[in-house]
């Protein structure tokens, strides 16, 4: 009678005692072997990594230019299946690197002035509802500084911003408009304040001037 592998079927000598071939034992083996030995499995992974990490990034980097199309769909299948992981992952690490990731997107807004004047303008076309009550939001908020300290004098075209509570600066609406901004929250508050008193002291080095040549 003719043995075969328990496992894959293939044939096996008739003294075989095992009910396994050679490979399916060796596998089976193994696998008794990594389940009693968990930590040197890792350890043994982690080190093989380290070892052959530019073999596999050059390997992975070659599939995935080979099947791009394919790893967008899984990427993405994955994304929506751990949505709620990506979610808490993405939260800690903005909370851990705040600082870094405020100076990334302050260089990349200053080297992408027109993309980023595009995006804002398309938001707020595409989202009218969302900007009206951000409006009423920032004007209710801003209702409670009305005694606030003017650094310089309303004039045509300016909309005043709050440098801080307790301080407004008129600058051209077009200036005040350019960086999303919110003193409540704190976003885009230096970027906007940076120009704003740029923009100020350039007003007031030109008045003086203009002062200096008319009384010789």
């Amino acid at each position: 009678m003719t043995k075969t592998c328990s496992v894959c079927g293939d044939s096996v000598g008739p003294r075989n005692r095992t009910g396994m071939c050679t490979k399916c034992r060796t596998r089976a083996n193994a696998k008794k072997w990594n389940d009693a030995n968990p930590e040197r499995v890792k350890a043994n992974k982690k080190s093989y990594r380290e070892d052959h990490r530019d073999e596999a990034n050059a390997a992975a980097k070659k599939w995935y230019e080979e099947n791009t199309e394919q790893a967008k769909a899984q990427h993405k299948k994955w994304a929506k299946a751990n949505l709620e992981k990506l979610t808490a992952e993405g939260k800690k690490y903005r909370e851990g690197h705040r600082e870094e990731i405020n100076a990334a997107t302050r260089k990349w807004a200053k080297a992408n002035v027109e993309k980023v004047k595009a995006k804002n303008k398309s938001y707020r076309e595409d989202n009218p509802d969302k900007i009206r009550e951000l409006q009423r939001e920032r004007r209710t908020y801003l209702s409670a500084y009305g005694d606030c300290e003017r650094l310089n004098q309303w004039f045509v075209g300016s909309e005043g911003h709050h440098v801080d509570p307790d301080t407004i600066i008129h600058i051209p609406a077009q200036m005040h408009r350019s960086v999303w901004h919110s003193l409540k929250t704190g976003q885009g508050m230096e970027e906007i304040n940076i120009h704003a008193f740029n923009w100020l002291n350039r007003v007031h080095a030109e008045s003086l001037q203009t002062t200096l040549d008319a009384f010789g």
